[in-house]
């Protein structure tokens, strides 16, 4: 049986409800933000030793780790989840600024947004987990612990932020006003 272009893309684009659309986007940041992660550990790879501080310590990976994912998480996100409104995946929430006012708390505009999320998280998220660190006196890491703690961490900032980045976006999928084609 011989599947054409057309036949495996509306395979993989099927009609989803905005909420199904969400939990879409929050499992496909576990498998975006996991190999992002475990790629960017490879030049590492040589450290047997991470230590909580100093240069390529934990402390210092985890704030920048935080900021990138939060936000590269809303440019890379809006961009897919404008393509997916557009070829009519799903259809926008009926939100507004008005009904629902969190929608206040963050620009539409993409750069914006990114800088606001990155910087919201790495403050809400990163000394939380720093002190959890200090707390249990772990003043560093084997590399594999290190890799493990590392590699759930992003999946769990993924999947927070995605969602709410998407809901978002949701609100306003089309920030232009131009009609799907």
């Amino acid at each position: 049986m011989k599947m054409s272009f057309e036949g495996l893309q509306r395979l993989f684009t099927f009609k989803m409800t905005p909420k199904q659309y969400l939990l879409y986007q929050a499992f496909g940041s576990i498998a975006v933000n996991g190999g992002l992660t475990e790629a960017s550990m490879r030049p590492k790879g040589a450290t047997l030793y991470v230590p909580f501080f100093g240069s390529s310590g934990i402390a210092d990976d985890t704030l920048i780790t935080t900021f990138l994912i939060s936000s590269l998480t809303v440019v890379f996100g809006t961009l897919f989840i404008r393509r997916d409104y557009k070829t009519g995946r799903f259809d926008a929430l009926a939100w507004t600024p008005r009904n629902h006012p969190l929608l206040n708390l963050f620009p539409y505009a993409v750069l914006g947004r990114a800088v606001m999320f990155g910087t919201l998280f790495t403050l809400a998220f990163a000394p939380a987990t720093l002190g959890v660190f200090e707390l249990a006196e772990i003043d560093g890491l084997v590399f594999r612990d290190f890799v493990i703690f590392k590699l759930l961490y992003a999946v769990i900032v993924g999947m927070i932020v995605t969602p709410l980045n998407a809901l978002w976006v949701l609100t306003r999928p089309n920030p232009h006003g131009r009609t799907r084609p």
